[in-house]
């Protein structure tokens, strides 16, 4: 989770290991987790995602907007 305003990066999550939510054949593995909104302030945020594999081959960066109120 990055400050929109400064750039800050204010969260990270850790590596999560998806193995087994792969399904052959389908490139979409869906994934959850938990944001510490506790330790977020309220203000302007760009979320962004990414994916690495076991040979170290990377996603492209996606991101969405994200207001914490």
């Amino acid at each position: 989770v990055v400050d929109k305003k400064t750039g800050t990066t204010v969260f990270t999550s850790p590596a999560l290991l998806v193995n087994q939510d792969v399904r052959p054949g389908d490139p979409v593995i869906a994934v959850g987790s938990y944001l510490e909104m506790d330790k977020i302030k309220p203000g302007d945020y760009r979320l962004e995602v990414q994916a690495r594999d076991s040979n170290q081959k990377v996603s492209p960066l996606r991101s969405t907007d994200l207001y914490v109120e």
